[in-house]
């Protein structure tokens, strides 16, 4: 079916673009046609690109006009385009893999190896004649493509650190350790007296009579291990090495993970320098029958001067021994004294006396006169004359004295609280919240919560925080594109909201947008033939 070009519309150029998917333009049909010709979609198409519905290509062109570039390759995973068009994974006569759009050396094929272990040159060694049990040679004796896999030369001691390389000791047994050649242990009747392990247990072990193991670096019973039965971490005669006694001066010691350490003074003496490798060098003399008191003086020689004294918090002995300066004892006028911190303090008064400057040297100074006939208010004095100023009143929650006494906690049209001694808003009356958080102005703005008060796109303030739609992209939301409510879903298409602004971002297969309007989508459906004529 042919019409006259000027009057086809857009829906005879829409079915063009299907019908290419199936067919090429004529060779003659390119740039031939006169002006006032009648031609089919598939030519009018032709004309204006020049060129012809072909296979697709790799080649980042739209060979087969499908509206996608390069579509039918697997850029993931072929060999051929791994990673993008033409990018051949290629290591020689190796195998290859593309994993993830990048090139793998997947081994080598039968009768071939990797012999130098650069995959980028592929599998040069060869394996030679008939296939046969591995052995450590670097050849690949079985021919399955590995070289030397049943061989571990960290720890194998006939092929150690590399093949061929053999671990032996005079007199000795061997060990691999990470590729390196260790001796593990002397034969009975043997010792490496000289500490040289390269010439192996040189020495004849000759036991001595009756040959008992001493600490002394040497194979005394020939048993092959030397001053076995000796903690060198633990034993003090021999602690950290053999012969090295924990021994300190008028003291104890112990060994400690190999460290001779002090553990204590013996009686009448007493480390006073705090040195171990002298020992206990001072010589005590018990005093005070050997009581421990409070003057300076390690009285019962225990290395502990004043212990059983807090002079931190008794009061007889606060910040100091009082026995020797009575400034530590605390004693103030007419009051209950404390000690904290090795400072005095005034716990309480003795009643008819008030700390009225809240001085501590001078202790409860003033003479106290009951006041509002003894019942205790805040208002900064001992009413009751019990020595305790404004007890029973908390300035840190009452909100009739919030952070002072006649601080009254008022918030407008909110019911106040008083947090350590700050005025906040407690509660808003039903219909009110706090949007600004400012408890100056108190509950100022008008907002009903909903049973669910989770904010929709309404232009309604749903969940009361004094903002409207709060978390709804407008610009980029098919949902809501250029405002609430307003969808974005053409028909036929895949659909854009792009800056507010409601878009096609692509028709759906066998369908055309021929007018250009988005509200109406890819309006023409296009069913292509098999010659590439129109229909």
């Amino acid at each position: 079916m042919r019409r006259e070009l000027a009057t086809r519309g857009a829906s005879t150029l829409a079915c063009l673009v299907c019908a290419l998917m199936l067919t090429g333009c004529p060779d003659d049909a390119r740039n031939t046609a006169p002006a006032d010709a009648t031609v089919t979609d598939a030519e009018a198409v032709c004309q204006q690109t020049g060129e012809r519905i072909q296979p697709e290509r790799c080649d980042t062109r739209d060979n087969d006009c499908d509206g996608q570039t390069d579509e039918d390759f697997d850029f993931a995973g072929d060999i051929n385009h791994c990673g993008g068009c033409n990018r051949r994974c290629d290591f020689g006569n190796g195998r290859a893999a593309c994993i993830s759009g990048e090139c793998q050396f997947a081994g080598c094929p039968p009768g071939t190896f990797d012999a130098d272990g650069d995959p980028t040159n592929g599998c040069e060694g060869a394996c030679e004649g008939t296939p046969s049990d591995e052995v450590c040679d670097g050849a690949d004796n079985d021919c399955d493509g590995r070289v030397d896999e049943d061989f571990d030369t960290r720890v194998d001691i006939t092929n150690c650190g590399q093949c061929g390389t053999e671990c032996q000791y005079l007199n000795g047994e061997a060990l691999c350790d990470d590729g390196l050649c260790r001796l593990a242990r002397c034969q009975a009747g043997f010792g490496n007296l000289d500490g040289d392990v390269d010439n192996g247990c040189e020495a004849v072990c000759e036991p001595e009579n009756p040959g008992p193991e001493v600490c002394d670096e040497e194979d005394n019973d020939c048993d092959g291990m030397v001053d076995e039965g000796f903690d060198p971490m633990t034993d003090g005669e021999n602690c950290g090495g053999c012969g090295n006694r924990c021994a300190f001066a008028n003291a104890a010691g112990q060994c400690d993970m190999g460290s001779c350490r002090l553990v204590g003074c013996e009686a009448g003496f007493t480390d006073a320098d705090g040195r171990p490798e002298n020992g206990c060098e001072s010589r005590c003399e018990p005093t005070n029958g050997g009581v421990e008191i409070c003057d300076d003086v390690d009285n019962d020689c225990n290395r502990t001067i004043d212990d059983g004294f807090d002079k931190q918090n008794d009061p007889e002995n606060c910040g100091g021994c009082g026995a020797l300066d009575e400034g530590f004892i605390c004693r103030l006028p007419n009051a209950e004294v404390t000690c904290g911190g090795g400072v005095c303090g005034i716990d309480s008064c003795t009643p008819g006396f008030s700390d009225a400057d809240g001085e501590v040297d001078n202790g409860c100074e003033t003479i106290c006169d009951v006041t509002n006939e003894g019942v205790e208010i805040c208002d900064g004095l001992d009413n009751d004359c019990n020595g305790t100023v404004d007890e029973g009143f908390d300035t840190q929650t009452d909100v009739a004295n919030c952070g002072a006494c006649g601080e009254v906690c008022e918030v407008g049209n909110a019911v106040p609280e008083c947090v350590v001694g700050t005025c906040i808003i407690g509660s808003c009356p039903e219909g009110m919240v706090d949007a600004d958080r400012n408890p100056l102005n108190g509950c100022e703005y008008e907002c009903t919560r909903t049973m669910d008060p989770t904010e929709v796109c309404d232009t309604e303030d749903n969940d009361c925080d004094g903002r409207v739609d709060e978390g709804f992209d407008i610009f980029n939301d098919l949902d809501h594109c250029g405002g609430c409510g307003q969808a974005c879903a053409p028909e036929n298409a895949l659909a854009l909201c792009n800056s507010g602004v409601c878009d096609i971002g692509g028709c759906d297969e066998g369908w055309f947008d021929a007018d250009g309007d988005v509200e109406n989508g890819c309006e023409i459906e296009c069913t292509p033939t098999m010659d590439g004529k129109s229909v």
